[in-house]
């Protein structure tokens, strides 16, 4: 039968998406291991969220020939333009963005997680992985921007064209679960908006999750990334508000930067996911919160830069040098304070948290937080009762 395989080879090679390879090399059944942390990650679970099986460690690998010429080419014409056109910007911001530097900027515009073993571990220790998935907030600018962009169409003409530019970007940047949980999110807003009616937020939700797991029944059992996509949706959403005033005292508004929402969203987020942090990934991060408020205001700027550095590198590659110099600056500084953080004595450690503590510590949070409202409607109930 047709099984997926995990190809690994020892030296990299450049192969793009459609080509038909031969490859040999010996088959292995993938296997739980140790991380990092001193956690144990489920590896073949993980892998079979998308239904591999396996793993080849290829000894040759080469392009299928037939007859001396390519076979030809296989896969969807669409996602092959489109992955085509997410490594040519991929290759214009590291060419002018390099090393570790340009591996974050496209991490943060396009999801790429190439950061290299050691800054991986830093970026876990500080809780800051976050800024190299796809959210919400990506999924939003690109919406806004082809909204704007066809804004002399009629309304519901407008929010097709951003509709179908959040499809597009979800399928260039590979279908990461983050990125296709803020797509359908966004879709049915866009769908209401052109009903002209407003969406329910917690709908919305619920309405993703249902389609996400239609399309694989593993995705909200398996897929970590995922489940912390959606636990963290749900934290900035319904949990944040509830800690806003814990930070009354913080200016709104300052140098630009919107510090008491930042703070809110932040903490109250954080505060959310850590469990289910300690019951899958066994690392207490207790600097996180700090270098999360440090680092998140340059972050919409790196991200704006480096847009503006693929796009006008894309059309002529000398004329978009400033701008990668400036997006160098808010990476090399994001770098920075993440490597600096790291290495604070304590940074993180080791946690683990079996999944019934778990599900009391939500318990706990829910009924001391009553992020949904349900103890304060139960009190109401009882009092007029």
């Amino acid at each position: 039968e047709k099984i997926k395989l995990i190809i690994r080879e020892s030296e990299g090679r450049e192969y793009e998406y459609g080509d038909m390879l031969t490859v040999r090399g010996n088959l292995e059944k993938p296997k739980p291991f140790e991380t990092t942390s001193g956690g144990i990650f489920d590896y073949p679970n993980y892998l079979k969220k998308d239904s591999i099986l396996g793993i080849v460690k290829a000894n040759t690998i080469f392009k299928t020939e037939n007859n001396g010429e390519p076979a030809k080419r296989a896969g969807n014409p669409v996602s092959r333009v489109l992955y085509k056109f997410n490594n040519k910007l991929e290759d214009i911001v590291k060419t002018l963005v390099p090393n570790t530097k340009g591996s974050l900027s496209t991490g943060v515009l396009l999801g790429d997680k190439q950061i290299t073993k050691e800054n991986r571990e830093e970026f876990v220790a500080t809780g800051t992985t976050h800024i190299i998935a796809l959210s919400g907030y990506n999924v939003s600018i690109v919406s806004g921007f082809f909204r704007e962009l066809f804004s002399f169409l009629p309304l519901a003409g407008a929010l097709a064209m951003g509709g179908l530019a959040i499809l597009f970007f979800v399928i260039m940047t590979g279908l990461q679960s983050s990125a296709v949980r803020a797509g359908i999110m966004a879709g049915i807003v866009l769908f209401a908006k052109s009903k002209g009616r407003s969406a329910n937020i917690g709908t919305v939700i619920l309405m993703a999750a249902f389609v996400m797991t239609a399309i694989n029944p593993y995705t909200l059992y398996r897929d970590v990334s995922a489940q912390l996509s959606f636990l963290a949706t749900v934290g900035i959403i319904y949990f944040s508000p509830r800690v806003a005033h814990w930070f009354v005292k913080v200016p709104e508004k300052a140098l630009g930067i919107p510090w008491r929402e930042m703070l809110t969203g932040t903490i109250g987020t954080q505060i959310f996911v850590l469990p289910f942090i300690l019951w899958k990934m066994s690392v207490l991060s207790i600097i996180s919160p700090i270098t999360n408020i440090l680092i998140l205001p340059f972050v919409p700027y790196l991200m704006a830069f480096t847009a503006v550095t693929a796009i006008v590198g894309y059309i002529y590659l000398p004329l978009a040098t400033p701008f990668a110099f400036i997006a160098s600056l808010f990476a090399g500084a994001i770098l920075f304070l993440i490597h600096a953080s790291a290495n604070v004595l304590f940074a993180a450690v080791t946690v683990q948290m079996p999944f019934i503590v778990m599900l009391l510590t939500y318990a706990f949070l829910f009924y001391c937080f009553d992020p949904f409202g349900w103890v304060k409607r139960n009190s109401k109930k009882y009092d007029n009762e």
